[in-house]
């Protein structure tokens, strides 16, 4: 779909955010095809830094175009009521929430 926000990266700028448009050979909305393409040195990715962390300590990867980096993003979990909420339901989503903190401070350490 011409014009999706997939095809769009939001980068903050001098000027403040501005949106650019993304064009190659290659399309995927998976996360790990698309590391492995920039593994393979067949364009650049935009990844949040977690998710990379070890390719960049290792040198596999580099960072690119520091001077303007994406916009932070939030990550939300959504579900049912407090009240309607099965405890592990709610169990889950604070493990997942500990491990993204941990994987975050870890990746800011790097």
């Amino acid at each position: 779909f011409p014009g999706a926000k997939e095809f769009q990266w939001t980068l903050q700028t001098p000027e403040g955010p501005r949106r650019f448009e993304i064009t190659g050979p290659f399309e995927s909305d998976d996360g790990d095809v698309l590391t492995g393409w920039a593994l393979d040195g067949r364009g650049i990715v935009l990844k949040p830094q977690f998710e990379v962390a070890d390719h960049l300590r290792e040198g596999r990867l580099v960072p690119v175009a520091t001077a303007t980096p994406p916009l932070p993003i939030q990550l939300s979990a959504l579900s049912q009521h407090r009240r309607l909420k099965d405890p592990k339901v709610q169990l889950f989503t604070d493990f997942m929430a500990a491990q993204i903190r941990d994987d975050l401070r870890k990746a800011a350490a790097a």
